[in-house]
């Protein structure tokens, strides 16, 4: 699976911390991310997400 320049941010940040998560997971958390900026903009990240 290919990141997304969000997935590619959530995994540099996480190994800055010291975490070393799976694909999977980081697909999760940028979800969550994009989700977390639409509650609070009402509009949605101007970076397509892959499916």
């Amino acid at each position: 699976m290919e990141l997304t320049k969000p997935d590619k941010g959530v995994d540099a940040v996480l190994g800055k911390l010291g975490y070393k998560q799976d694909t999977a997971t980081n697909e999760r958390i940028s979800d969550g991310v994009r989700s977390a900026f639409k509650s609070a903009t009402g509009k949605d990240i101007p970076i397509q997400d892959k499916q």
